[in-house]
């Protein structure tokens, strides 16, 4: 509700007030007993109020509640006149009917983002020992603490953009009570859960779009292929032909680990996601970079005609894109396609020469694309020249 409050005046306390019961009598039909719905309420307008977090206690002190009323308030939590799918529904319909969303084009905004909070009770439920991945010295490695996955919603303006909570709960922590009667843990990693509850979400909302941190490179990196594989699934689910999220998918799978049969399983289900994105992208440069990449899937996969069929239908170096972009740019522009063209063109130039020293025999190839590079970046080498030249340096000294 907080992100409607700027349309009223701030000394109009009347409209604020109906306003926010309004949106919680949204709620009433989500209670079986009136009495559970005024418990609702009654905690609700506690936690906007509250001066402090100490649990149910501040609400009695801030709304100056009897004492007699705290072993009331903590049955609210464990009635059964009332479930929590229930009230997220019916937080997301308010939100819906009643906010200012966002829309980048015609989509939704969902933001979703982690967070580990700290804990002093070690007994705790859903406290565990939690790694910190932070560039910041002050943060120790290791706490205790509980591990949250959050999702909102943005609404506003560009200029004026506010997101709107829409769930939060625990992502970590819960697997022993997996084990507990009548218990709905789940099992999947947090970047899993993040995107279930996205999935849920924008089944109330419509079609949106997921924002979330860098968790695919964060995978990539850690090796954890099988939570990117889980994840893409989930999101084609709402974006079927995406070529972005099925490219994603393919690489992922390309990648897993597992039996000679399970890998081969994996590459003809990457081979059959490139296929599609052939036949529905329309990005060039992504059907570009799937024409390149499905030669290399067939020829793992012992096709060698396919590959070669695939490979011929590829452009040659002199029709690339860079190649046209430089005749019809001007500026800043020309000028950093020109610059940015000079990785690919090293990358292309000494893998030929590297090919025709392994074939003639001819070591002085190498010299001459390590000339190459030393010509084209003059010490301004970065991460993706480095390993070319070590390339070159490893080749050659196999020919010696």
């Amino acid at each position: 509700a907080c992100i409607s409050l700027p349309y009223f005046r701030v000394v109009d306390h009347t409209i604020m007030i109906k306003f926010i019961e309004k949106i919680l009598c949204h709620f009433e039909s989500c209670f079986s007993r009136k009495a559970a719905f005024r418990w609702f309420v009654i905690i609700t307008t506690g936690l906007m109020l509250r001066s402090d977090k100490l649990g149910v206690t501040f609400i009695i002190r801030d709304l100056a509640l009897a004492p007699g009323c705290y072993e009331p308030m903590l049955h609210f939590f464990r009635a059964s006149s009332w479930a929590l799918e229930d009230i997220r529904k019916c937080w997301y319909s308010a939100v819906s009917r009643y906010a200012p969303l966002y829309k980048e084009g015609n989509l939704h905004v969902l933001v979703g983002d982690g967070v580990k909070q700290s804990k002093e009770g070690r007994r705790m439920p859903g406290v565990k020992k939690l790694f910190q991945e932070s560039g910041n010295s002050a943060k120790p490695g290791f706490i205790h603490g509980h591990m949250f996955g959050g999702l909102g919603i943005l609404a506003g303006s560009i200029r004026n953009w506010a997101c709107i909570p829409l769930s939060i709960r625990l992502h970590d922590g819960l697997q022993a009570a997996g084990e507990w009667e009548g218990a709905s843990v789940s099992a999947a990693s947090h970047v899993v859960q993040m995107v279930e509850d996205a999935y849920k979400a924008a089944l109330a909302f419509g079609d949106s779009l997921l924002l979330l941190d860098r968790y695919l490179g964060e995978n990539n990196e850690k090796n954890l292929h099988h939570d990117n594989v889980l994840l893409m699934r989930k999101a084609l689910k709402l974006f079927p032909n995406n070529a972005l999220l099925l490219v994603q998918l393919s690489t992922s799978l390309e990648k897993l680990e597992g039996t000679e049969e399970e890998r081969a399983r994996n590459l003809r289900e990457s081979i059959a996601l490139q296929k599609q994105i052939l036949r529905y992208g329309e990005d060039s440069e992504v059907r570009g970079s799937t024409l390149y990449n499905i030669c290399f899937a067939y020829w793992k996969n012992g096709e060698r005609d396919k590959a070669l069929e695939y490979a011929k239908k590829l452009p040659n170096l002199y029709k690339a894109r860079e190649n046209a972009l430089v005749h019809f740019l001007e500026g800043e522009e020309k000028h950093n396609v020109a610059k940015g063209a000079l990785v690919p063109l090293a990358l292309s130039i000494t893998q030929h020469l590297s090919v025709l020293a392994q074939m003639e025999e001819n070591p002085t190839y190498y010299e001459k694309a390590e000339r190459i590079l030393d010509l084209l970046f003059e010490g301004e080498e970065d991460d993706t020249v480095e390993p070319i030249r070590k390339a070159l340096k490893e080749g050659g000294k196999a020919r010696e």
